[in-house]
């Protein structure tokens, strides 16, 4: 995440998921961030509604963990 910009960005050069391969191939074949931002997000989107008892997640930014932390806060538990 961008401090300056609170814009959560993600850098195609750390994605080692041999999975991608099956992402939409506009995401591939043209290389936008948008798609390919968006293609990771619901990967990590079925992995996070997949907990049975609840699921933990773990971020090593600040920035970040401190954004993602207030997204969780304001939905109610269930």
């Amino acid at each position: 995440m961008d401090s300056r910009t609170k814009e959560v960005f993600f850098d195609k050069s750390h994605y080692f998921d041999r999975g991608g391969m099956k992402m939409p191939t506009r995401a591939k074949d043209t290389g936008e961030k948008a798609d390919f931002l968006s293609f990771v997000q619901n990967i990590y989107t079925v992995l996070l509604t997949r907990g049975i008892n609840g699921t933990y997640l773990y971020v090593c930014d600040p920035t970040l963990r401190d954004y993602i932390g207030a997204l969780f806060a304001k939905r109610p538990m269930a």
